[in-house]
């Protein structure tokens, strides 16, 4: 409809909150008109007025793959101002015998990184606590359990979605929040998800996989810790360093919603795409 809309002589801009060419594995993109995606995408990429993405990471190779002007850069990210609806309440948590381990996502499934999670968490010597959120698939609850070292001191429990207003609320119960991305498609690589910049709005310290994505993040934030994907040793490292001294887990967590605060809200973001779009009407 965009380019259809140019085509016509309208000024028209485009939010590229994913590379929707590149968005799904080999398999699935099988059933989806790629190449029709790829020439909408490079059209509305050399011919919009405006074009905006969620990293610089994208921006670049959206800039690449259509041979045009790098596309602006605008987080996705959430209000400061919500931390004011936080109602202080620990619902998910009731025990802080255990450092907090919080993961959450639309489901609770396979194919997410939550196996190796688990297998990895058999190696932690600090006991910890593993929340994870979302709608469980299937049986995958007994899956996870099946596997789960409860005999390391590990604990595990299971969360159902809540409303956005609330969610803030619930993730900042937790010290350390996952997020885990995978390399490919490129479009997951390369984006910087809403995941990792909640964690900091909560105020909890962020431990993610080295996406191009996210390690712009941690670039400019020192509450993220990145790890190598599907290394164990990696996460490991990462976790026993955090868990290892309460204070300075807890003095990171204050730097994470400084970070926010700063730059990760969106009252820091809507200037500028307010100043964008004044510049093109």
């Amino acid at each position: 409809i965009g380019c259809v809309l140019i085509r016509k002589g309208f000024k028209v801009a485009f939010d590229f909150e994913d590379w929707y060419s590149h968005d799904l594995l080999p398999a699935a993109n099988r059933t989806r008109p790629i190449k029709l995606l790829e020439k909408s995408e490079r059209f509305a990429l050399q011919h919009a007025v405006l074009n905006y993405t969620t990293s610089e990471s994208l921006s670049a190779a959206l800039a690449d793959f259509a041979a045009s002007a790098h596309p602006k850069v605008l987080h996705n990210v959430f209000p400061l101002a919500e931390r004011k609806l936080m109602d202080g309440k620990f619902i998910d948590r009731q025990s802080f015998d255990l450092p907090s381990i919080h993961w959450y996502s639309q489901t609770i499934g396979p194919g997410r990184g939550l196996e190796f999670l688990i297998e990895t968490l058999s190696m932690l010597n600090t006991p910890v606590q593993l929340h994870l959120r979302g709608n469980l698939f299937g049986d995958f609850k007994e899956t996870l359990t099946g596997i789960f070292p409860f005999d390391k001191g590990h604990q595990l429990y299971f969360h159902p979605l809540v409303p956005h207003f609330e969610l803030l609320s619930r993730i900042a119960e937790h010290d350390i929040g996952l997020a885990v991305e995978e390399y490919t498609p490129d479009s997951r690589n390369l984006t910087i998800t809403n995941k990792i910049l909640q964690y900091l709005l909560a105020g909890i310290v962020v431990v993610a996989t080295d996406t191009d994505g996210q390690k712009e993040v941690a670039l400019s934030s020192k509450a993220v810790f990145l790890f190598k994907n599907k290394n164990k040793a990696s996460l490991i490292a990462v976790l026993e360093d955090l868990l290892s001294d309460k204070t300075k887990l807890n003095e990171t967590k204050e730097i994470a919603l400084h970070d926010a605060t700063r730059v990760y809200c969106w009252e820091k973001q809507e200037p500028q795409l307010l100043k964008w779009i004044s510049e093109i009407i």
